[in-house]
């Protein structure tokens, strides 16, 4: 969703910037549509209750700023049908993970667990019979995967039984042996 702004009387000279509250986020990106009026593109996380989102402009020169709110309604069918997508994703007792190398391991579920909230965060311990350290896999709402394996974090998204990972920014790529991976739920 994109939300426009008319600024009357705002010093422009040292530009625009925006600031969210609550489910809703932007790219804090604010693009001058002509003199005075600025354009936010706006995204509101799923949630399972009704709310409202604080969206603020500020000016920089003079810290001035305008707020204004908007308002969502929970959509119970949205969020029914990522919770079922990310079960079915995760239940997945046997694991084939293929690297960026084109080598491949299998991985087994040891355990999981549900936080059984609605904001969802299920994570499961797969082991792999050739190294004694289990690995962690994290899944959250919507599609969103994480992996830690022999001391490397990879993240990515999930569709259907497939991820696919990336070595994650926060530790140096030397760490992770195995590369990117595309982990498939058997």
């Amino acid at each position: 969703m994109s939300l426009q702004f008319n600024l009357n009387n705002f010093d422009e000279s040292k530009g625009i910037s925006v600031y969210m509250q609550n489910t809703c986020h932007s790219s804090e990106t604010v693009v001058k549509v002509s003199p005075g009026v600025y354009k936010v593109d706006i995204g509101i996380n799923l949630s399972d209750i009704d709310g409202q989102c604080q969206i603020t402009l500020r000016g920089l020169a003079q810290n001035e700023s305008v707020t204004t709110l908007i308002s969502y309604k929970q959509n119970r069918v949205d969020i029914a049908k990522i919770a079922a997508a990310l079960h079915e994703f995760i239940n997945h007792k046997n694991w084939l993970a293929t690297t960026s190398s084109g080598t491949s391991y299998a991985l087994q579920q040891a355990s999981i667990q549900d936080d059984g909230l609605a904001d969802h965060a299920v994570v499961a311990m797969l082991r792999d019979p050739k190294i004694p350290v289990p690995s962690m896999l994290a899944v959250t709402n919507p599609n969103k995967v994480q992996m830690t394996r022999l001391g490397c974090i990879m993240e990515g998204t999930f569709s259907g039984s497939t991820a696919t990972l990336k070595r994650s920014q926060m530790v140096p790529a030397s760490s992770c042996p195995d590369g990117d991976v595309t982990l498939q739920g058997k």
